[in-house]
């Protein structure tokens, strides 16, 4: 699998699973803690592995297991300290900003999910 499409994995979970939600269980529940939220966080972890895995052998980067498990389990601290170890501090912080905006169109895509589900 590319980046590519694994930033678009990323984007159809996040549209999908609140229009999932409300046609399983007939509502979205917007709680961040929720069975749902917490099923769509899990499904993330491997693209966002798939992710990081391929950019990782395109910067010929050797990250050790506790990198490999942090980008995994805490994406949110993982891929910053990646990108700060494998780009330098000025390229690190723009990726860092770039994953910020990726975040972001997909907390923006997941409310269009709950919206189009409501």
């Amino acid at each position: 699998m590319t980046k590519r499409l694994s930033l678009i994995a990323l984007a159809l979970l996040s549209l999908l699973c609140p229009i999932a939600e409300a046609l399983i269980t007939g509502r979205v529940d917007g709680d961040p803690w929720g069975k749902w939220s917490i099923a769509e966080g899990v499904l993330w972890m491997p693209l966002i592995y798939c992710w990081y895995y391929v950019d990782k052998r395109e910067q010929r980067f050797r990250a050790g297991s506790l990198q490999n498990v942090g980008v995994a389990a805490l994406a949110l601290i993982g891929l910053p300290v990646y990108f700060f170890r494998s780009r330098g501090f000025r390229r690190g912080g723009v990726a860092t900003l770039k994953s910020a905006g990726v975040l972001l169109r997909l907390t923006l895509l997941d409310g269009a999910g709950e919206w189009l589900a409501g």
